[in-house]
């Protein structure tokens, strides 16, 4: 999947970030992964395909981040096929004393909460279940429900969720509408609908 830039200027301070679906993690991604971190200040990613005890093999990305990230299966499940999922977030070690990781014991997401004298950001990076059965509903409920849970502990806090809601917001389906109204709810805004708020680039490179 094609990463997606993000500009904002939350108190005069400008921020980038990038959200990337790797679809497996490797060394050609790892490469690519740097050149992103050269754009942006943080990198969302998601889809790694990592397990816990491989979760280190993102410190190869680049010597001057920090990274948290999640696995998205459990060390005691059986794998069918290629692994699945994971989620992490980038950021340079120079904010490393500005950056607390959220810890929401969850394989579908992972956050951290970003502070200094002008900043009060929480960035999330989340990779949803696929529209397929009732099961991947209530697991797309339950993530909506952790994310509120972050947004109750950090309420003060602007919010920017990125990653892969594995849905269209276009579409007439119970995933997007339930989506669309967790949004209404909580007020936030769709970078699909609402453009002129940011800046939105799409890199043809790969």
């Amino acid at each position: 999947m094609l990463p997606h830039l993000l500009s904002v200027a939350p108190c005069n301070t400008e921020l980038r970030l990038i959200s990337y679906n790797c679809r497996g993690y490797n060394s050609l991604k790892c490469k690519y992964m740097s050149s992103l971190l050269s754009r942006c200040e943080f990198l969302l990613c998601q889809e790694h395909w990592l397990s816990d005890g491989q979760l280190d093999k993102l410190d190869e990305v680049s010597d001057s981040h920090y990274s948290t990230a999640v696995s998205g299966f459990g060390n005691t499940e059986i794998i069918r096929g290629r692994p699945y999922g994971g989620c992490a977030i980038f950021w340079p070690r120079s904010l490393n004393p500005n950056v607390e990781i959220i810890n929401m014991h969850s394989n579908r997401l992972c956050a951290v909460h970003v502070t200094n004298d002008s900043i009060n950001l929480v960035l999330i990076s989340v990779y949803m279940p696929c529209e397929s059965s009732e099961i991947a509903f209530d697991e797309f409920c339950t993530v909506l429900a952790q994310i509120v849970d972050i947004f109750d502990l950090f309420h003060d806090a602007k919010i920017i969720i990125g990653g892969d809601f594995n849905t269209d917001f276009t579409r007439n389906t119970i995933h997007s509408n339930f989506l669309h109204s967790f949004c209404d709810s909580h007020k936030l805004c769709s970078l699909v609908s609402i453009l002129i708020c940011y800046q939105w680039q799409v890199d043809n490179t790969g």
